[in-house]
């Protein structure tokens, strides 16, 4: 994957409003995400945080990512 100007240029500028995270986060912990995570040790939990530190999120002209 290609990093570009406009990339690098885009997420300092990003505003994302309170509501969309509350619910990524309210849909993380039970009961609304089929997921345990507290069964998981914190170096696994670390590892998969670690790899979408690096992920680039890119948005389409419609807004959508």
């Amino acid at each position: 994957m290609r990093i570009t100007d406009y990339d690098r240029n885009l997420t300092p500028f990003l505003q994302i409003d309170d509501k969309p995270l509350k619910e990524i986060f309210r849909n993380l912990y039970y009961p609304e995400s089929p997921y345990e995570f507290s069964v998981l040790s914190a170096d696994i939990l670390g590892q998969v945080c670690e790899r979408f530190l690096g992920m680039i999120i890119r948005l389409t002209p419609r807004h959508r990512y």
